[in-house]
């Protein structure tokens, strides 16, 4: 008789549970019988207590579930508020005394009697339930946060709608407040964020990775229509181009909770989604379920029993559906797709209409005003000298005060109310009195005449957010773009800053967040290096979506232009518009009073504007060559475009009065290609950070337990030489069975590598575009790397690899080869030749003693060699030696 086993079903895929939990800050210092205060008191008792009591029956049952709770700092801090933790006492008593006296009315009614026996039953559970935790509702969350068994996320302070706002100030104190009241009670950093309606416009990440936020909420239209379109649609996150990972909330499940059948139908229904998308997709799909809390309870009774039934159900179905919170998933699928998210909410029409509309419409120019102001004011009283009569300290508060008052009017639910045309003389009166305060005491601080008794009432009567800090507020900028010059102040302000001292502006068409090639790292790194040394650095660069026109960048200038085009537009005639843009923009910036000391151009993109600039105002001029066309296509320049741009590089090194290069290589191929005197062309390497974390991180999915890992990361084109390395693991593989190629990055090539790697089978792995921890975790894994590169100038990617200790072979070729000694710092390998690199790899994986040694001596040489430090003050020497003799000029010609 044969014994038929029950097989464990395959997973089909990720449910993850999201409930929105807010509500405004209601608390009413004077009043214990407001209206209002009852939402609160009615919250507590429907959902919140009987969500905390579904999550201890399954605990107590030894039951897994998880579920992923978005609390907005104004509930967290009702919840913690001594004054409404009494008043929700004196509630609960209320509702029991109201139940007895409903039993004895009922006494003779025996069909309506038993309900009322339940409702005081009930009312003393609750009491029991919130004395246990003493009335702290939120401790009692964090142990099941602490437990791993739930994720609390943070939203904005008082859950602004962020998109209406008109100031990035105005966000990033809404997103700032918010994690600091999170870590205040958890413990911890929120990885996670719930934007106010799902409300997302361009930017809103930028300030939120700032922030270090991991993750964000969205409405299912944000990814749906983003550009490009998701490959993986509705059913995975995706990458934000600053590297926060955007969950997009499922319609689909959403709409079916309601269903009469409840856990077992919605169930059911989640299989049918789960394996419809498992069919085609590369991982498990992840279904986004989200609701408004006050769904579970408040609005639909049995909502917490639906919940404890289905987490009982996923649990018995041996994990088909696995519920799983989203920093969960990331660890398990670090690789998103990246794109950009449409503008959009789920509110109605999926935009801002609800809160942007006739009845509401007449709050925001005074919000914006109000922002402004707050923004003048925190910029003003930034360092909180003593103010005329008023103490520093007593600024502070003044300041701290004001800027509680402007959050609490943004509050989204008054735009909300207005709207749905409830209770609208409360919402229109709470937005009032808020800004009323606000102006109030913003006129006592520019009085220098604060009315202390008035500021302690309103300290007061909204204690809320004690770690606030004015400081959120302070300008982003000193200066709004240019042309854009918002007032004379802030123009002047600049123009203070920088006018005393040597001004180099750095051209470059690429800069953080733009990031397509090496060029955009280098140049940013180095800003930041020369801006830490004292020097006043601009970037003048292109604009990308979300990022501002104009901001100060740990200490570097970096303006951001618009570059007017169509959208066909080839990169070589893009380039030129660009450069046009560029020179309208600095000769604005000379007229208008601003020094320009010196250029320094950054390859063939920005020649035009290097040339014009350079002999407009007789302005030294310093190219840095990062690659050349001849040397990109071995010198084989037939195509027209090829040719083009071999001359515009010949110019720019010809008007310059040095070249820079990063390697002794490429010193000898401009000198020779270009026609350079020696005495003319310096080399200074590219540099890294060696301050890379190696403490032991999560292994990645992508690298088994037992496989030796060789890790290839860069862009996927043929002079990067990956071709190579494919084509040796067959020799590779005949020494190391174990061995397995891990490939991070993507590139026009990446169809045809994994065409010529498909008779490998699992032995070679795609990893994609990766995000910074996940390249942490590949190197980390990684036996050995590999840089098997046809055309290498430098190769930043090799001190990244010797910054993480990895043993390290790379192509006997340009700049690579100057940066370790063979042997000794690890292994070169003759460049396009398979079987040199394949034995090189295998020795390397057969001695990983030897490996280590290796490591460790390219370790010392990269502390010696390839510190930003070091390279900015070498270049610093130069930057001196051109401005100090055009400053003589200039003080002779006024003479």
């Amino acid at each position: 008789m044969i014994n038929r086993i029950k097989q464990k079903p395959e997973l089909k895929g990720n449910l993850t549970l999201v409930w929105n939990a807010h509500l405004p800050f209601i608390r009413h210092q004077d009043q214990d019988d407001c209206l209002e205060e009852c939402w609160f008191y009615e919250a507590m008792t429907e959902t919140y207590l009987p969500l905390l009591e579904v999550m201890n029956h399954l605990h107590d049952d030894q039951i897994d579930f998880r579920l992923t709770f978005a609390m907005t700092p104004t509930l967290i801090s009702l919840f913690s508020d001594p004054l409404m933790q009494e008043r929700y006492r004196v509630y609960l008593q209320k509702q029991i005394q109201l139940a007895a006296a409903e039993q004895l009315r009922l006494a003779n009614a025996t069909a309506l009697l038993p309900l009322a026996r339940r409702c005081s039953e009930r009312f003393r559970e609750l009491q029991m339930m919130y004395e246990s935790c003493q009335g702290d509702v939120v401790a009692a969350f964090k142990v099941f946060q602490d437990l791993g068994l739930i994720e609390i996320v943070t939203s904005a302070a008082t859950h602004g709608y962020l998109p209406l706002m008109k100031t990035e100030e105005a966000i990033r104190a809404q997103i700032m407040t918010a994690v600091r009241t999170y870590e205040g009670h958890f413990g911890r950093k929120p990885r996670g964020f719930w934007l106010p309606e799902c409300g997302y416009t361009p930017g809103i990440d930028r300030i939120l990775k700032q922030a270090g936020v991991d993750y964000f909420f969205t409405d299912s239209s944000a990814v749906a229509f983003a550009a490009p379109q998701p490959n993986r649609e509705l059913m995975a996150p995706l990458l934000t181009p600053y590297g926060v990972t955007a969950f997009p909330c499922d319609p689909e499940s959403v709409s079916q909770v309601w269903s009469a059948k409840h856990a077992e139908d919605f169930l059911a229904n989640r299989h049918k989604q789960a394996q419809h998308w498992l069919h085609w997709l590369d991982r498990k799909p992840i279904i986004v379920s989200s609701f408004d809390a006050e769904l579970f309870g408040h609005c639909w009774y049995e909502g917490p029993a639906f919940l404890e039934q289905l987490c009982r159900k996923i649990h018995l179905d041996q994990h088909a559906i696995k519920m799983i919170t989203p920093s969960e998933y990331l660890d398990e699928y670090p690789i998103a797709d990246v794109g950009k998210l449409n503008e959009s909410s789920w509110g109605r029409n999926h935009s801002a209409e609800m809160w942007l509309q006739g009845h509401n419409d007449w709050i925001y120019r005074h919000l914006h005003q109000a922002e402004e102001r707050m923004i003048r004011l925190a910029t003003k009283h930034e360092h909180l000298a003593r103010h005329g009569k008023l103490s520093a300290q007593v600024l502070k508060r003044t300041l701290n005060q004001a800027a509680r008052e402007l959050m609490l009017a943004q509050s989204s639910d008054w735009a909300f109310i207005m709207d749905s045309q409830t209770d609208v003389d409360y919402a229109v009166r709470r937005t009032k009195d808020h800004l009323g305060n606000f102006h109030h005491l913003c006129d006592q601080i520019d009085r220098e005449l604060v009315e202390e008794d008035h500021l302690t009432a309103l300290e007061e009567r909204n204690p809320i957010f004690a770690d606030i800090r004015y400081q959120d507020y302070i300008s982003i900028h000193k200066l709004s773009p240019i042309p854009i010059i918002p007032s004379l102040a802030d123009w002047e302000t600049l123009l203070a800053e920088t006018s005393h001292r040597t001004n180099v502006f750095m051209l470059a068409w690429e800069y953080p967040p733009k990031q397509v090639g090496g060029l955009s790292r280098a140049v940013h790194e180095l800003s930041e290096a020369l801006a830490a040394r004292g020097e006043i650095i601009h970037v003048i660069t292109t604009s990308v979506q979300g990022a501002p026109a104009f901001e100060m960048m740990n200490g570097v200038y970096v303006h951001r232009l618009p570059i007017d085009h169509s959208g066909n537009t080839h990169f070589y005639h893009w380039a030129f518009e660009m450069n046009l843009a560029m020179i309208d923009h600095l000769v604005r910036w000379r007229e208008n009073g601003g020094r320009i000391d010196l250029l320094h151009a950054h390859d063939w993109m920005v020649f035009h504007t290097a040339r014009e600039i350079k002999a407009s105002y007789g302005i030294p001029l310093i190219a840095t060559i990062h690659a050349t066309e001849w040397g990109r296509n071995q010198g084989n320049l037939y195509a027209d475009l090829q040719n083009k741009i071999h001359q515009l590089e010949w110019k720019l090194t010809y008007e310059a009065s040095r070249v820079f290069v990063c390697s002794a290589y490429m010193k000898e191929e401009v000198e020779r290609i270009f026609h350079l005197p020696p005495d003319k062309v310096s080399v200074h390497p590219n540099g890294i950070e060696t301050q890379v974390s190696l403490a032991p991180v999560h292994r990645p999915v992508i690298a088994g337990q037992q496989d030796k890992v060789i890790f290839y990361i860069g862009r996927l084109v043929y002079e990067k030489g990956i071709q190579i390395l494919i084509a040796a693991m067959p020799a590779i593989l005949s020494h190391v069975p174990q061995a397995k190629l891990v490939i991070a990055g993507s590139g026009p090539m990446e169809a045809e590598l994994r065409a010529n790697s498909a008779h490998l089978g699992d032995r070679v792995a795609f990893a994609g575009f990766v995000s910074d921890d996940y390249r942490t975790q590949l190197y980390q894994a990684a036996e050995v790397c590999v840089i098997p590169s046809l055309y290498e100038p430098f190769g930043i990617v090799a001190l990244e690899a010797i910054a993480h200790k990895r043993p390290l072979i790379l192509s006997d070729t340009g700049g690579l080869a100057e940066i370790i000694r063979h042997g000794v710092d690890g292994f070169k390998a003759l460049p396009g030749h398979v079987d040199s690199l394949a034995w090189h790899v295998s020795e390397m994986l057969l001695q990983p003693q030897l490996a280590l040694q290796m490591a460790d001596s390219a370790y010392q040489l990269l502390q010696q060699h390839y510190q930003w430090a070091h390279i900015a003050e070498q270049i610093q020497d130069e930057y001196r030696r051109l401005t100090h003799g055009q400053l003589a000029i200039e003080a002779i010609a006024k003479h």
